[in-house]
């Protein structure tokens, strides 16, 4: 049997990994018990960041008392043979194939076709206006939305600003919601934006598409849901 891994990811990078080998009969002392807990800590100098950072911390550069902001945290576990299932902080990745429901989360970068965008692991970028995504097979069911949200971020510049529309079926067709999006304070900076939406029932083709006064990349996505 392989040995079993421990993956440390931020924003779908993958920056360390530990396996059962390396630490031996530490693995069964850590593993073999229930309960568990995440600590999120701030660390100013020790050998923990002097590590990462390859110098000695803190430096003259250093300032205290800046608060520690945490977007999610998600901790994931895979069986034999089985596809990883996140907690129940973290949004539940859709399939990039066959009928969605648009009540549950649908991951931005899991889009059928798109234009002008640059898909990251979990997100997708570089979007200006003009640029769009496809998502098919989107079931409404019998019951149409109240709205949609959508997580996204901007580092844009000052008085670079957009919208994020959705439309049914054909690029062509109005957008049956929207919202305006300026800087989130920065391209990493997410934030859960609401819009409302026209009635719309059965199942779709929805299209995620940006329209901006300026030629810049304004929004990164990293997905969008329905709401009831």
């Amino acid at each position: 049997m392989s040995p079993q891994v421990l993956r440390w990811y931020v924003d779908g990078v993958q920056f360390f990994t530990v396996t059962q080998n390396q630490v031996g009969s530490y693995w069964s002392n850590m593993t073999s018990h229930e309960g568990y807990f995440i600590l999120l800590n701030v660390a100013m100098g020790g050998a923990f960041p002097n590590g990462v950072a390859g110098y000695s911390t803190p430096t003259s550069g250093t300032r205290s008392g800046v608060p520690m902001l945490v977007d999610y945290v998600a901790v994931y576990t895979k069986g034999g043979g089985s596809t990883p299932t996140a907690g129940p902080s973290s949004p539940a990745p859709t399939s990039g194939s066959g009928t969605r429901s648009a009540y549950s989360t649908i991951q931005a970068e899991s889009y059928n076709a798109q234009s002008g965008i640059v898909p990251g692991s979990d997100q997708i970028g570089y979007i200006a206006g003009g640029d769009w995504a496809r998502y098919d097979n989107v079931d409404f069911g019998g019951t149409s939305p109240k709205d949609f949200l959508a997580r996204v971020s901007s580092g844009a510049a000052s008085g670079v600003s957009g919208t994020v529309e959705v439309r049914i079926d054909s690029l062509a067709g109005a957008p049956i919601g929207s919202f305006s999006l300026a800087n989130t304070g920065g391209w990493s900076s997410f934030r859960e934006v609401p819009g409302n939406v026209s009635a719309v029932t059965g199942k779709h083709t929805v299209f995620l598409t940006f329209a901006s006064g300026q030629p810049a990349d304004f929004v990164n996505v990293d997905w969008l849901v329905f709401r009831k």
